[in-house]
């Protein structure tokens, strides 16, 4: 691999997680892809399990190391199973100083793979911050809020500290509350608008309206999967709706995935939650063009033509797999919610 494409693929990594740094060159800071290596090497085996997921088909994944690296897979490992494979691949990937490089590659070509998206996003992100301890210089311009470090993570940053996800311009000095919180500008703490009972604490009103959003969409999600497995029997012949029953159930379906999206527009989420959008608008989609095969498909003429019947099978099946994307991410949403301490903080730690 060449040094520009390398560059490229990493500049990929720090765009896509919008990392409050910038990646040095290898021959800069060796230490710090020393570290990023060490501290990822306890996750090879979530990284295989999410590859394996991402390209179950190996020829796929050969052709991937072939284009980037000009090598076979033959010359890179030794194994009997998929899993041997790829451990080997991601250890000699290390070896030679471009597993990163192969990350982002992988993810690249399949970034709407739940498993290895949730790997980059969930388990890199925060080894690659806490890395950047190392880095000896720092960009100088304002993170967006979107940027910041998670709660967890303590970036050096000018010879101060990145507190609970909150840059040094947001606190002041390095005054903390008697719960460990920092102490905010005044023109932060007017966005309060009700005296809380609890010292630093917000009431939960917000954060039940995300519990109860999650909850709709999840019912949502499910009964527009009901109602197109119910229109999927009638199309292989052992359904009961009628003509106009299937119509309106493709119609149900797709209002119920359509107002997905809208139950999250309120709530600040993580930028890869901005997936669960593109889900939505390809289940839309997807949706649109099955009710015209559907309705097609339902006329004497055309209900013996192979091509007719094949295609809208083929329809079917990226719907019912993008239903699943969707309820996969909205539990990860949920999960999310669970574990932050969200009564005065969002995802990453920052107050809101």
């Amino acid at each position: 691999m060449d040094l520009e494409r390398s560059k490229e693929l990493r500049n990929y990594l720090q765009t896509i997680l919008h990392l409050p740094f910038v990646f040095p060159e290898p021959e800069e800071d060796a230490e710090f892809y020393d570290k990023v290596y060490t501290e990822l090497k306890p996750y090879h085996t979530m990284l295989c399990t999410a590859l394996e997921h991402a390209y179950s088909d190996e020829k796929k994944l050969s052709f991937l190391v072939k284009q980037e690296w000009e090598k076979g897979l033959g010359e890179i490992y030794r194994g009997e199973s998929y899993s041997d494979k790829l451990h080997n691949t991601i250890d000699w990937m290390e070896a030679e100083g471009c597993l990163l490089e192969f990350i982002a590659a992988a993810h690249q070509k399949k970034d709407r793979n739940p498993k290895l998206n949730t790997f980059v996003r969930k388990t890199l992100y925060p080894l690659l911050v806490a890395s950047a301890s190392t880095l000896q210089k720092s960009q100088s311009d304002p993170l967006p809020l979107s940027a910041k470090a998670p709660s967890d993570v303590k970036v050096n940053n000018n010879g101060s500290e990145m507190k609970k996800g909150i840059a040094s311009t947001d606190i002041k000095s390095s005054d903390e509350t008697s719960n460990g919180l920092p102490v905010l500008e005044k023109e932060q703490d007017t966005k309060q608008t009700q005296p809380t009972p609890f010292p630093g604490k917000k009431p939960l009103r917000k954060e039940q309206l995300k519990e109860d959003s999650i909850a709709k969409a999840h019912r949502r999600t499910r009964a527009a999967q009901e109602k197109m497995q119910k229109v999927y029997e009638v199309f292989q012949g052992r359904g009961k709706l009628s003509e106009s029953q299937v119509i309106e159930s493709i119609k149900q379906a797709k209002e119920l995935i359509e107002g997905i999206s809208d139950l999250f527009v309120d709530i600040p989420t993580p930028d890869y939650l901005e997936l669960d959008y593109k889900f939505a608008c390809e289940e839309r989609y997807v949706c649109e063009r099955i009710s015209i095969v559907v309705a097609y498909s339902l006329r004497d003429e055309y209900i013996d033509t192979p091509s007719v019947f094949l295609g809208a099978d083929r329809e079917f099946k990226k719907v019912f797999s993008s239903l699943q994307n969707l309820e996969y991410f909205i539990e990860e949403f949920q999960e999310q919610i669970r574990l932050s301490d969200h009564a005065n903080k969002d995802f990453f730690g920052n107050s809101i």
